[in-house]
């Protein structure tokens, strides 16, 4: 009878070892697993502050009006600043605000096209330095510059040239809702 108490104890201590090992093991993986998570959670967290400042760049004023002025009075701003003369605006043309997304987006985008005339290469880059620097959430998607061949060339030896910037803003619409 002792043989067989001796051998049941060995079995049931073999059994004991074999199953505290698998558990061993998948706690192993387990806590592996864990850390690699705690470590994607960190790498997250780090970003939110980026992403709030994002956001809070995107979103339209209160009310979603316009300053008074509106864009107009921006551009205008904008050109008063950079040093050029008024008369360099030729035209702006605002377009209409359209839904990005699908499903109910609570995005927007405006776009507009200013074109800049009898001004030089450095007065467009103090103009779009300028807009900038005002205007953050106004980018320049893109420029076309050409010669103005029915001015002559200003002070400086520089050509005067004409200007077509396309400006868009992209912007969360406030609530979630059409505005």
């Amino acid at each position: 009878m002792k043989r067989w108490m001796v051998a049941l104890w060995c079995g049931v201590g073999a059994a004991v070892l074999v199953l505290l090992t698998a558990f061993g093991v998948r706690a192993g993986r387990a806590q592996r697993e864990a850390h690699r998570e705690v470590v994607r959670f960190e790498a997250v967290a780090l970003r939110v502050p980026k992403l709030r400042d994002l956001e809070a760049s995107l979103v339209k004023p209160a009310g979603g009006e316009d300053p008074p002025g509106g864009l107009t009075g921006r551009v205008s701003d904008a050109i008063q600043h950079a040093g050029l003369p008024a008369a360099a605006l030729a035209s702006l043309s605002p377009e209409a605000e359209v839904a990005v997304g699908s499903d109910g987006a609570s995005a927007g985008r405006r776009r507009a096209t200013l074109v800049l005339t009898g001004v030089t290469l450095p007065q467009v880059g103090a103009f779009l330095h300028t807009w900038a620097g005002m205007q953050p959430s106004w980018t320049t998607s893109s420029i076309d510059l050409s010669r103005e061949p029915a001015r002559r060339a200003v002070e400086g030896g520089e050509l005067p040239l004409r200007a077509v910037i396309a400006l868009e803003c992209v912007f969360l619409k406030a609530g979630g809702n059409d505005q």
